[in-house]
């Protein structure tokens, strides 16, 4: 829904050679739901083999520390979700006494078709921001109980920290940049 996607969709269509905005369009969000994951899976293998044979697996590393990512996957979710709410929220109320009226009911009514948002920019910007650092601070403290659980060796436990931590600052610095991208999916009546 960002301002990118028409660029990241047209570089898509020249290399695959085909302007079916269906197949740009499932190619497009193949790669941006699977990039996350790819980009773990990668920093698992690599930290198991940093760590050695006889501590953990790659599975065992993708297994246990996947989950750690959810709340801030919740919170990446949220945040994006709050600009919905309270930038396009207010036009809920007309757009649903345009229906009405549509249908006979409130014909007398006039109303602002394009209410201003309950939020401004900055303060929208903000909020953002600390929902994702909330998610941030509880997958950090996820991360810590299954390294905890998991009994790593201190070595072991030095680097999975360093590169689960670092997956987690590079997502979560994606997503301020992508917060602060202009939405091009927004609803106006």
């Amino acid at each position: 829904m960002t301002s990118s996607l028409s660029v990241i969709q047209k570089a898509i269509s020249s290399i695959i050679g085909t302007a079916s905005q269906g197949v740009v369009s499932g190619i497009t969000y193949m790669l941006v739901i699977s990039l996350p994951a790819v980009v773990f899976l990668i920093a698992c293998y690599g930290l198991s083999k940093w760590m050695g044979r006889n501590e953990l697996s790659t599975g065992v590393l993708l297994r246990n520390f996947a989950f750690a990512f959810i709340p801030l996957g919740i919170g990446l979710h949220l945040a994006h979700n709050l600009r919905h709410l309270f930038v396009e929220g207010p036009i809920a109320v007309p757009a649903t006494a345009r229906l009405l009226q549509k249908a006979g009911v409130f014909d007398a009514v006039f109303m602002n078709w394009n209410p201003s948002p309950l939020l401004g920019g900055s303060l929208m910007f903000l909020l953002q921001i600390v929902t994702v650092i909330t998610g941030f601070v509880f997958t950090l403290y996820l991360l810590y109980r299954i390294m905890k659980r998991l009994r790593i060796s201190m070595d072991g436990l030095l680097k999975t920290l360093f590169v689960m931590t670092l997956y987690a600052v590079m997502t979560v610095s994606i997503t301020f940049y992508m917060i602060g991208l202009p939405m091009s999916g927004r609803h106006v009546h």
